[in-house]
């Protein structure tokens, strides 16, 4: 998360982050626009509790930013497997929406420490060095802190995924010959990376079986099997079919 850290960085300041390196934070909470922590400061009878406050995206915004997401296999496969991927900050750039706000514009902080009328103190940049790390621990919690959980960008994703795939007309059924996921030998095998053989049909299983208009259970097979044909090269498929 350099992007979050340069933020903070930007937005407290060197000095102030020096300081937050004598505070302890505790129960350090990450909701929808929301971070909170108790920060212990020494020269306080009690802990203190800062807050960083940030708009959410709009639902606008993450229609956009989730539209970005569809259009990358790569990127949406590892999103519905749960991995956070780097590059999605690249969607939300493409989008049009910061991931996150550059100098953390937008973002009000608080706290009731005794001296902290000034913003931000020395606690609050405790609390955002905290989430920082936090943030390099799941990256997910920068997400949850933008207004949507990973659970529920999941189930988004697959609802818009599964809501874009046509049905075919009635009257003209979808052909599932076997014969059209078998290979030819007269096609050369492209020197580009195959996906690994560890589980080449992960991305099926993430997303499951098709909608029946399409397949449904049947196709997903098929392509499996694709897809475990595809990661073992030509010549351990030939040697198997030997």
């Amino acid at each position: 998360m350099t992007a979050l850290a340069d933020a903070v960085v930007r937005r407290v300041g060197p000095r102030l982050l020096e300081q937050a390196r004598a505070l302890a934070v505790e129960e350090l909470a990450v909701t929808a626009g929301r971070i909170a922590a108790r920060v212990g400061d020494p020269a306080l009878a009690r802990p203190c509790a800062p807050r960083a406050a940030l708009q959410l995206v709009s639902a606008e915004g993450w229609r956009r930013v989730e539209g970005e997401i569809l259009g990358r296999a790569d990127l949406l496969a590892h999103l519905l497997a749960g991995e956070h991927e780097p590059e999605i900050e690249r969607a939300f750039e493409a989008a049009g929406v910061a991931l996150v706000p550059p100098l953390l514009e937008g973002v009000e902080t608080s706290c009731d420490g005794p001296e902290c009328l000034a913003q931000p103190c020395a606690h609050v940049a405790a609390l955002l060095a905290a989430f920082c790390e936090r943030c390099d621990e799941d990256p997910f919690a920068l997400l949850v802190w933008r207004g949507r959980p990973r659970e529920e960008l999941a189930a988004s994703l697959r609802a818009r995924r599964t809501a874009s795939v046509a049905a075919p007309p009635a009257d003209e059924p979808l052909p599932l010959d076997a014969s059209f996921w078998r290979a030819r030998r007269d096609v050369p095998w492209p020197d580009a990376h195959r996906p690994g053989s560890a589980r080449p049909d992960a991305l099926l299983v993430e997303l499951g079986a098709p909608p029946e208009s399409v397949g449904g259970d049947e196709a997903r097979d098929r392509l499996a099997e694709l897809y475990r044909a595809m990661a073992t090269g030509p010549a351990q498929s030939e040697a198997a079919e030997t």
